[in-house]
């Protein structure tokens, strides 16, 4: 029976209901969500949602169709599981606000965890206005197709679709899955899905036969056409459910009712249970087109694409209603489609290049692709890389629809309306974090945990708490995407990235408090955790015994050249710009970054890895060599030090590096040209050949290379390794006899409780400029003396430079000249 409260809120939206169907349908547009289950943000080809990238082994033509005629968005997140997303996506309000957090439970961990989970709501609070409910009031049609899950458990039937604003459901129930995806034969001739599903799609289950098969439209060319094998088969529950919602369309068409379509497949959730026309495509490309990057399960494929087919039929449906080529009676243009996932992809797939599947906190298991349809009203083609998150979806159909929204104090929502950003205004969002909240276990993948996405300075940062050891965990996610380094892992990360781990707890705490969020219960005490205390005062004292090494790759913030008359005030031999230095990492993918040098002065942070991770680092700085005589030049060349390889053992690959020189007419004209090939024996790598092509400036050039006013640049750097490498001193021959120029280059590379190394390059070190200088900047303590050393073999020790600290930041600059005549020098820094 339902409460009071629901009988009268029902009430209004009949009432409401009836108002608005006083208004002509083509005022409100239809609305569809497709949601796919457990689709992997990899999983679908066409590139448009994945950076260009995509599945290199499932096919999913409609959703590549939707998404060229459509906007697609690269940074789309869900929760990392199917109820906390479904919740959310319903009631607009984070699960902090739901107490839907996870399925079943949230005690679902191996063994005996330290940990308790609270209890947790598995439904949609039978209080809350939910989205069917509130588009209902508007005046649409509602029906429900497929997995619901977020009704029929504690709150019983009152939270199920049927009463939660749907007009229709078919095969929405408490369940996760279908159970099977075929229909069964329980009597002759008569066929249903069985009790996950439920009986309202059973006129959908007879078997495949002949008509069905000249009936099956798809979207995307070519249509897909069902082999006659089908015939006489049982039906996939992912079919049946696209007969249903065709028929609800047509029958809202012809009644000319605004409708909403909530098409919730149960693909490609377990089981594992593909159309067998499909499975047999996949197990021949198997064979004859194995996958690159692990989407090699056939049955799994054949289940995706058959969730592309189904969307595909909805999508021919909506262009051309009775599939007679004319596109007359089209429902596009009054349309909006939104298809979406719930979660990341399971271990039945492959994520790359996220970190993580289903059930995690990673990328992997959060990012979910997105893409929104509706042709004369969203830009077709475009690809946005706006962070977005379920909650937004409740606002946005609301404000598209024209509905009113619940009564704040009763039900705040927690998402923004995405309906400008869909129409095409870049910047119609707010600069905003996206937040997740788990109070419990999920086996291996979850612990209890909090978690912010949130951008700083042009830098998106994921800042994790887990509450069974107290601690904060922080990932770059511009510089790091694949989370493979944890920047504050140790106290030096802490105090280097002190200023952005402050502001994202204190953020993180404030809408932990603000939306209710429950915590778990200590098992050996019986306390409850308390919430994470936001970081505050000054960056952890990092200190160590008198006379022992303190001061590690984490701690040292920027290096910078020095190379004549600058900011620095440092002297040179040579006028001109200082050289500028830059750096960037990557982790097993290929990378072409232009534009690393230029003739501008800049000091840039550089990015230190902590632990020798398989990363590359670049740190290149062999640009704005000033030509040492007037002309036109006749040759010119590069040394690189290849430092170490963790790349694949045996795994053969290709740099390609290219200089150029900028004239006083400040055109760029091509140097040289160089490609080394390599083979990454594990730990070092093996050069196959190096060969550099000399092309010197055109004779064409509109003016030539003039002493003390032409500078080198380092252009671009292409890599496909792992590893780590330093460009290092550039010289060229000019007319007349050779000419070496200053020291440009200065690598800094180092592990935790080990001395930190400037590897640089000279030939012969007697031609360093005495004008270059390396900066080091660290984290220091008032009155403690900092003592700078140098070696060549790590066994004896110089002395270069003492420093008093300060309360913040302490700098050296150190004349490479003082390294000696040694192309290699280590230096550590000893605090007393």
């Amino acid at each position: 029976m339902m409460s009071l409260g629901r009988s009268m809120r029902m009430g209004l939206l009949l009432l409401a209901a009836n108002l608005a169907s006083q208004s002509p349908a083509a005022a409100r547009p239809n609305l569809v969500l497709i949601l796919a289950d457990d689709l992997g943000w990899a999983d679908v080809s066409g590139g448009h949602t994945t950076f260009g990238g995509g599945s290199d082994f499932y096919e999913t033509p409609n959703i590549a169709r939707l998404a060229s005629e459509g906007m697609s968005f690269t940074r789309a997140y869900a929760c990392p599981n199917c109820t906390p997303t479904r919740a959310a996506l319903y009631s607009g309000q984070y699960p902090t606000r739901t107490r839907v957090y996870n399925v079943d439970n949230l005690n679902r961990g191996n063994g005996t965890p330290p940990l308790i989970g609270p209890n947790q709501n598995e439904d949609i609070p039978a209080d809350r206005l939910t989205l069917a409910e509130m588009l209902k009031g508007a005046g649409y049609v509602t029906a429900h197709f497929g997995k619901y899950h977020v009704g029929g458990h504690e709150g019983g039937a009152a939270t199920l679709p049927e009463n939660q604003g749907f007009d229709f459901n078919y095969g929405g129930s408490s369940a996760g899955n279908p159970g099977s995806y075929w229909a069964s034969e329980i009597l002759p001739g008569a066929w249903e899905f069985g009790g996950s599903v439920g009986p309202e799609l059973d006129p959908w289950a007879a078997p495949y036969d002949q008509a069905y098969l000249d009936a099956y439209r798809t979207w995307a060319a070519p249509r897909y056409a069902p082999p006659s094998s089908l015939i006489g088969t049982p039906k996939h529950v992912g079919d049946a459910l696209a007969d249903a919602a065709l028929q609800f369309m047509e029958n809202q068409r012809a009644a000319d009712q605004p409708f909403y379509v909530q098409f919730a497949q149960y693909l490609v959730h377990t089981p594992t249970q593909g159309r067998p026309d499909l499975k047999a495509k996949y197990d021949q490309k198997k064979l004859v087109q194995p996958s690159a990057m692990g989407h090699d399960h056939t049955t799994y494929a054949a289940q995706v694409e058959q969730f592309d087919q189904s969307l595909g039929r909805l999508l021919a449906y909506l262009n051309d209603p009775n599939g007679d080529g004319n596109p007359s009676d089209s429902l596009a243009t009054n349309t909006l489609v939104l298809f979406y996932s719930d979660n990341g992809g399971d271990d039945r797939t492959v994520n790359t290049p996220w970190r993580g599947r289903k059930g995690m906190f990673t990328e992997g298991g959060l990012r979910v692709p997105l893409v929104a349809w509706w042709p004369g009203a969203i830009p077709a083609g475009v690809t946005n890389h706006t962070p977005v998150i379920m909650v937004d979806f409740y606002p946005t159909l609301a404000e598209i629809a024209g509905a009113t929204l619940p009564n704040p104090g009763a039900q705040p929502l927690d998402g923004l309306s995405l309906a400008a950003l869909l129409r095409g205004r870049t910047n119609a969002l707010p600069e905003r974090g996206l937040y997740w909240h788990f109070p419990g276990y999920l086996d291996t993948r979850a612990t209890p945990c909090s978690t912010l996405i949130r951008e700083l300075s042009g830098q998106r940062y994921k800042l994790l708490y887990y509450y069974e050891d107290q601690r904060y965990a922080l990932y770059n996610l511009t510089a790091d995407p694949a989370e493979t380094s944890d920047l504050i892992g140790s106290s030096f990360g802490l105090a280097n990235h002190w200023s952005a781990v402050t502001n994202l707890s204190a953020d993180l705490r404030q809408w932990l408090d603000a939306t209710g969020a429950i915590y778990p219960t200590n098992r050996a005490s019986g306390q409850v955790v308390p919430p994470p205390a936001p970081l505050t005062g000054g960056p952890p004292v990092v200190s160590a015994p008198p006379g022992e090494t303190t001061v590690n790759i984490d701690l040292v913030k920027s290096i910078h050249t020095a190379n004549g008359p600058s900011g620095n005030r440092l002297a040179g031999v040579l006028g001109g710009p200082s050289p500028f230095w830059n750096t960037y990492t990557e982790t097993n993918a290929q990378t072409v970054k232009a534009g690393l040098l230029d003739e501008q002065q800049r000091v840039t942070p550089v990015t230190f890895i902590s632990h020798a991770p398989p990363t590359l680092a670049f740190g290149s700085n062999a640009g704005n060599d000033a030509f040492g005589q007037d002309g036109t030049t006749t040759g010119f060349f590069s040394t690189y030090q290849f430092l170490s390889g963790r790349g694949t053992p045996g795994t053969p690959g290709t740099n390609r590096f290219v200089i150029g020189g900028l004239v006083p007419d400040n055109q760029y004209d091509l140097v040289c040209y160089s490609t080394w090939n390599y083979t990454d024996a594990g730990s070092t790598f093996t050069i196959g050949s190096a060969s550099l092509t000399a092309t010197g400036i055109p004779s064409s050039a509109t003016a030539p290379m003039v002493k003390g006013q032409s500078y080198v640049r380092f252009d671009q750097v292409a890599a496909d390794f792992n590893g780590q490498i330093e460009v290092g001193w550039a010289t060229f021959a000019p007319p007349g006899g050779a000419h070496r120029g200053p020291l440009n280059a200065v690598q800094i590379r180092g592990d935790f409780g080990q001395p930190f190394a400037a590897r640089f390059r000279a030939d012969p070190p007697a031609f360093v400029s005495p004008g270059t200088h390396l900066r080091l900047t660290w984290v220091s303590r008032p009155r403690r003396q900092y003592t700078l050393q140098t070696s060549s073999d790590l066994r004896a020790w110089s002395n270069l430079a003492t420093v008093v600290g300060t309360s913040s930041v302490s700098s050296l600059d150190i004349p490479l000249a003082a390294l000696g005549a040694t192309n290699r020098a280590f230096l550590r820094l000893r605090e007393q």
